[in-house]
Order: C-alpha cells, then structure tokens, then sequence
C-alpha cells in the first residue's frame, strides 16, 4: 500500500472531523444556516444529511415563531421530506394571513389565503371572509359591493343563493319609500328571485 495515498486518506478523516466538529458546535449555538451549510458539504459523512434537513427544519420552526414568514416558508422547503416539512411549508403563509385578518386586513387575508390554494382550510378562509363582507354590506345597504361579495364566496354556504338579494332587497326599500318606478325597475332585475 502507498503511505501518501494513506496519509491523504487520513487528512480527509480528520478534514471530515473537524468540519463535522464545527457544523456541531455552530447547531448546539442555534446558528442553523451556518451549521446546515458545513453539513452540506460533508454530504454523507455519518450522519450528515439528516442534521443538514434538522437544521433547516429548526430554523424554519424559529422563524414561524419570530413571524418571519417567507424565511420559514424556504427553510421547511430546504428541509426536505425531513419530518413534516414537506407538508409545512404553506404554514407560515397561512399563520400570514390568519395574522392579516386579526389585525383587520380582509384584503391583505383573502389575497394571502388566495395565494396558498389548497392548504388546510385556506379555501374555505377567503370564502367566509367575502361571505362576511357580504353580508356587513348587505345590513349597510351598498347592494352592488353586497352582491358582488357573494359573488366572490362562490360556493361557501348559501352564497351563491344570495347574489341577487341585496337587489332584491334594494327593490323592497324602494318599495317602502313609495319609489314605485325605480322599485317596479329593481324588481324586473331580479328576475324570479323570491316574489320579485
């Protein structure tokens, strides 16, 4: 055997060592990019990869609770099929526009909702909050934005029923201000909505 072909052998050992040494010490201090990037390189020394995807996982799961949402988003999608990343990766979008809608940005919600299509309830999310707008302009009489709202909850509960009510409800308060023309007008545009 050849003691410089054995001597390099040793010297990447101890390269791998000392690389796997420091990524280590970079997890134990919470500092995953770093530590993730020095496993990266180790690819399959020991077990390099899965503490490659943990870090990932770690960061993703410490931005999603400092609200860095974009950050958390890319570090479940670096992690792989590392535990549940995979199916993760949405969630800081979602927890993003639960955030939007508490703070009163139905717009900024349903847009962020929109965005994550089929995760969890996102759906369902959007829906009920034009379901709800619906029916705030509804009870204040804007009977255009009122109907395009249904409209726009598509299929969640009755919605879809209910696009021609606020004209219909239009039509009857023209009705009890004695506006006969302009009720006899609402009423034709109802078509055969309820009694129109």
């Amino acid at each position: 055997s050849n003691p410089l072909f054995l001597d390099s052998a040793k010297r990447s050992e101890n390269l791998a060592t000392n690389l796997y040494s420091a990524a280590e010490k970079l997890r134990k201090e919470k500092n995953w990019e770093n530590a993730a990037a020095v496993y990266s390189v180790l690819d399959n020394y020991q077990d390099s990869k899965e503490k490659y995807s943990d870090c990932w996982y770690e960061l993703a799961e410490e931005m999603l609770n400092s609200e860095n949402y974009k950050v958390a988003s890319t570090a479940f999608q670096k992690a792989g099929d590392y535990k549940d990343a995979a199916e993760r990766i949405d969630e800081p979008y979602y927890k993003q526009a639960e955030k939007l809608l508490a703070s009163g940005d139905e717009e900024g919600a349903i847009a962020a909702f929109q965005a994550i299509g089929s995760y969890s309830d996102a759906s369902e999310r959007w829906k009920g909050i034009y379901y709800a707008q619906a029916e705030r302009y509804l009870a204040d009489g804007e009977w255009e934005q009122a109907s395009q709202a249904f409209k726009n909850a598509g299929n969640y509960e009755d919605a879809a029923q209910r696009i021609l009510e606020p004209y219909y409800a239009q039509a009857e308060r023209y009705l009890a201000d004695g506006k006969w023309e302009q009720a006899s007008k609402a009423f034709e545009n109802v078509g055969d909505y309820k009694d129109a």
